[in-house]
């Protein structure tokens, strides 16, 4: 076998094995990446799983043994053990596949280690912060549930809110203290290292910070939805106003628009306006409810919003008819102009075709007829419908230039390069027989018959007659 011969064999050999090994390595490089990732994950994970083996431990030297009872990591921390086995395998695995298989059976479980371990931490500083706190949190609730209170009668007796409002709220402050008062009860007995169940005291004081917080919440939503509605009717008020300020434009508009079937609105625009009668009246009645008198709030917020319905629809029905008249007045301008644009440009596009009408131009030829369709059909609705009147002369002038720029503009196809049909212009026709540079024809040129070119006849140019121009006479 020749050495060009094994060239060609052995060097396609050794490139498939170099790509080959480029490819192995890029997939171990991301394999290797992802346990990378999954290992500092990992680390992330033990981190929390220590400092939750710390506070464990630090809190049966602080904590009531028997709110530990429960407490325990043996299955975090033998998760841990095998999420590190797995890694170990991964970093000793030589396949891609292999590392990326045990990286990630280590991520599956790594979640339980740091949930396991965020939950016992919790838990922990929950017992703490009982700890600190089970001594003031009753006092500091009773004040709270005081100033609750305080506000509820300023609302009732001072600014004259009916006490039904506060009902629930209420509800909820008996019921926050009642929480309270068996939290000074349970701490006045003490079961552990000379410490009550602080534990439940501070389970019973958070119980009753919730419902303190919802009777709060509870009386101002009931000052929020009463200013609420203060608000709404004065913005509806000057709403109606502006809305009413559109009706004399509207019914122009719609007595214009009589004359044009498509547009019509003035049926519309009559029915519309006594709505606002209709609105006004809703105002003044949510106006009435919402009062100190009445104090019907949530019937108010619900009549406003029917008011800012029937207001808000009106006004669409009367921005309709004025802009709609617009459009027509607008269109009507445009129209001559609209119309004298596509007739202009189907007629550059008929006579830029006849130029080329050697060749087809059946693109061009459809382009024209459409425009000319959209031109006809424009003309018979311009005084009926200007709108859609120039939206067709529009798109007439716009076919047009599209038959325009798609004519086929490419020369005559002739055999101009061959002797017996070309040079025309200075003979005969193409043929053979009255060619160019022809053999003696009629009209042929260089001919010797008495008419031709460079002739030597009495009439020629180049003449040696005595009339010739450069003649030798």
């Amino acid at each position: 076998m020749s050495t060009k011969t094994l060239v060609w064999i052995l060097v396609p050999l050794w490139l498939v094995s170099q790509l080959g090994g480029c490819i192995q390595s890029r997939m171990i490089g991301g394999a290797i990446a992802y346990r990378d990732q999954v290992t500092h994950s990992a680390t992330l994970a033990k981190t929390h799983l220590k400092r939750a083996e710390e506070a464990h431990k630090n809190a049966f030297a602080v904590h009531n043994p028997d709110y530990l009872k429960k407490l325990s990591l043996v299955e975090a921390q033998a998760t841990a053990w095998n999420v590190d086995k797995e890694l170990l395998a991964a970093k000793n695995a030589e396949t891609p596949d292999t590392i990326r298989e045990h990286a990630r059976n280590a991520f599956a479980k790594l979640n339980l280690v740091r949930t396991q371990s965020d939950n016992l931490y919790g838990y922990i500083e929950f017992l703490d912060k009982a700890l600190k706190l089970y001594t003031s949190e009753p006092e500091r609730l009773s004040r709270l549930g005081a100033a609750v209170s305080n506000e509820i009668h300023d609302l009732t007796q001072n600014q004259g809110f009916f006490t039904s409002h506060f009902e629930k709220a209420r509800e909820s402050i008996n019921r926050a203290n009642v929480a309270n008062a068996n939290a000074y009860g349970i701490r006045e007995t003490l079961i552990w290292n000379n410490l009550p169940d602080y534990k439940s005291v501070y389970e019973l004081c958070m119980l009753t910070q919730k419902d303190f917080d919802a009777a709060r919440a509870a009386s101002k939503a009931v000052v929020a939805l009463r200013d609420e509605n203060t608000k709404g009717v004065e913005a509806l008020a000057s709403g109606l106003a502006e809305t009413r300020g559109l009706y004399r434009s509207a019914m122009q508009a719609g007595e214009n628009l009589e004359r044009y079937p498509r547009y019509r609105m003035l049926g519309d625009v009559a029915k519309a306006y006594p709505r606002l009668m209709s609105a006004e009246q809703e105002i003044e009645g949510a106006k009435s409810l919402n009062s100190m008198n009445t104090q019907r709030f949530t019937e108010a917020k619900q009549q406003l919003g029917q008011a800012r319905r029937t207001i808000k629809e009106t006004r669409s029905c009367f921005e309709l008819a004025i802009g709609t008249w617009r459009r027509i007045v607008s269109a009507i301008n445009q129209l001559d102009d609209a119309k004298g644009d596509a007739q202009s440009e189907v007629s550059r596009a008929q006579s830029h075709i006849s130029s080329y009408d050697h060749n087809t131009q059946t693109e061009a030829q459809s382009y024209v007829s459409q425009a000319q369709s959209k031109l006809s059909a424009a003309r018979k609705i311009k005084e009926s419908d200007p709108i859609e009147s120039l939206a067709l002369f529009q798109k007439a002038e716009s076919l047009a230039v599209a038959a325009y720029n798609s004519v086929d503009t490419s020369s005559r196809a002739d055999d101009s390069t061959t002797f017996g049909g070309g040079f025309g212009g200075w003979g005969g026709g193409g043929d053979s027989d009255g060619g160019g540079i022809g053999g003696g024809g009629p009209s042929g040129g260089f001919d010797s018959s008495p008419s031709g070119s460079f002739d030597s006849g009495p009439s020629g140019s180049f003449d040696s007659g005595p009339s010739g121009s450069f003649d030798g006479g």
